[in-house]
């Protein structure tokens, strides 16, 4: 999940107040060893540093879905349903990434329909969908997405990332249907465009980061290495459009895990590698560029992987 600030005001892009915001969500997953579907809620205070599990939960239990938000609500989409005693049932879209995009809309792309299926599929490598949060109403912009060079015919975008400014918004790979790739691709919501930067993704093949957002950067965390998950982050500056290295990295290196930004840190929670969840909520201090284990905001036991997450009002 993406918050998105102004590097001298602080202020939030979708209602302009200037308190920082105190409350987050993280929301499905994989729970534990064997990885079967939670369908719980915690919530998240950044001031105090706790996670509290909620009585409400989603409607179903699913993990690798894609994740957007407006200013009011956050929103849940795709993502594996699990069966007992069959793991993920094929058939349904995940690994998709989700977009917050512009103060009236979000967007969502990529993704694959199952377990050997076609990544390509109904939602072709030429097809965003945008949500207009008005009306929760979803429409597909056919032709927005060219990926540049890749496959013969190219596969769809999975594993990635994405973050944005309120007006533009960045796409991070990834995958692409088994293969790695290191894009890095531009989105104008005022036109619904899109472009692939020269900019590319440092220390690729890399899939499964987290990605941690403000409205001037984007900070990619861990991700998949061998023989044990990263610990490096990498920075993407909106103004420059490039990369850079920063001084902080993970004190325990993770894949697929649940992440959001409040604008003052990026949050880091559970993750760990397939067949396992692990406990841990990193906090990434951006204006210091330290992390820290957060002992108090720990998943109960056996932790949790693939899982979304956005901040409240």
């Amino acid at each position: 999940r993406n918050s998105f600030w102004d590097g001298d005001l602080p202020e939030r892009w979708f209602d302009n107040e200037s308190e920082t915001p105190n409350i987050g969500y993280f929301g499905n997953g994989a729970r534990g060893p064997g990885g079967s579907g939670s369908n719980t809620i915690f919530k998240t205070d950044f001031t105090a540093e706790t996670i509290t599990e909620l009585p409400a939960t989603l409607s179903s239990s699913k993990y690798y879905r894609a994740f957007f938000q407006s200013g009011t609500a956050g929103y849940w989409t795709g993502g594996y349903p699990w069966q007992p005693g069959k793991g993920a049932a094929c058939g349904s879209m995940y690994k998709q990434i989700g977009n917050s995009g512009s103060p009236t809309a979000g967007y969502v792309m990529g993704g694959s329909t199952g377990i050997g299926a076609p990544e390509r599929a109904a939602y072709a490598n030429d097809v965003m969908n945008k949500i207009t949060f008005a009306t929760d109403t979803r429409s597909a912009l056919p032709g927005v997405i060219d990926h540049g060079t890749g496959h013969s015919p190219q596969k769809n975008m999975m594993d990635g990332g994405s973050g944005t400014s309120g007006t533009v918004g960045y796409w991070f790979w990834g995958e692409d249907g088994g293969f790695y790739r290191s894009f890095v691709e531009k989105s104008v919501w005022s036109t619904d465009t899109f472009s692939v930067l020269t900019e590319t993704i440092p220390n690729s093949p890399i899939i499964s980061f987290s990605t941690a957002s403000t409205n001037t950067f984007s900070m990619l965390m861990g991700g998949n290495g061998s023989p044990s998950p990263r610990t490096t982050c990498m920075k993407f500056t909106y103004s420059t459009e490039t990369m850079s290295t920063p001084t902080g990295q993970l004190l325990t290196g993770t894949i697929n895990s649940g992440y959001q930004s409040n604008g003052a840190a990026g949050w880091i929670s559970g993750g760990g590698t397939p067949g396992f969840g692990i406990t841990n909520m990193q906090k990434y201090t951006f204006s210091t560029d330290t992390v820290t284990d957060i002992s108090n905001m720990r998943y109960p036991n056996p932790g949790v992987w693939l899982h979304k997450a956005g901040v409240g009002p």
